[in-house]
């Protein structure tokens, strides 16, 4: 639905713009709110198909990341393939390439075939550090997640584990079994490692916030 609004407004100074709230102002479909992120992630995040035509009609789109993050797996394919405008900017903190952002967001996400489809592009060396931090994306906010989704995260968690190895990652705060002793037990974990630590347990932890929502570009965020 579109909203029309014309003339000036009720102090008589300011003209009204035309369009739908939240994407012909503020700087558009793509303008980042800190504490939401783009109007354009939002709509794919939803999943809501007339909300998404709504943005990508006033010029909207989503980076590697956000893709991931919003577990978009067809837009993350067309990513990777060349097909689509990744729009993509390298950084320290998401990745440096396209499957690197895409790797981050979908382990963020929970999505394992975007995980899957990342991991063919990156080629990582077993103790790369970069590996310990995008092993523990999927248990972020874990506990906010359905059931369905919990195991989804577990599988992405265990498809990056059998990539770099238990005991591979260098310079990691504290290892696994630490944490496991720092933290009362939650969940079981299957490893899939075949040796020891079969099944770890993983920290608790306390959400401020539900959902998946981010705070500000989920590229960009922890």
């Amino acid at each position: 639905m579109v909203f029309r609004r014309s003339g000036v407004s009720s102090r008589g100074s300011e003209p009204q713009r035309d369009g739908p709230p939240a994407v012909g102002a503020w700087g558009g479909p793509n303008a980042n709110v800190f504490t939401a992120g783009s109007a354009a992630f939002r709509a794919y995040d939803s999943r809501n198909p007339e909300t998404i035509a709504l943005v990508q009609r006033y010029g909207g789109w989503i980076d590697p990341g956000s893709a991931g993050y919003a577990r978009q797996t067809e837009i993350a394919r067309q990513m990777l393939a060349g097909e689509i405008d990744p729009h993509f900017e390298p950084n320290d903190f998401s990745g440096r390439t396209v499957a690197e952002q895409l790797l981050w967001g979908g382990a963020s996400g929970g999505s394992v075939n975007i995980v899957r489809m990342a991991l063919e592009q990156v080629d990582w060396p077993a103790d790369d550090p970069r590996s310990f931090w995008k092993l523990f994306r999927p248990l972020h906010n874990i506990e906010d997640y359905k059931c369905e989704q919990k195991l989804e995260c577990l599988e992405c968690f265990q498809v990056i584990l059998a990539r770099c190895g238990p005991h591979r990652c260098r310079r990691p705060p504290r290892s696994t079994g630490q944490a496991a002793e720092e933290h009362p037990p939650r969940l079981g974990v299957p490893m899939g490692t075949g040796g020891v630590g079969d099944i770890v347990s993983l920290p608790r932890r306390r959400s401020r916030r539900s959902g998946r929502g981010t705070m500000g570009n989920p590229s960009r965020m922890g």
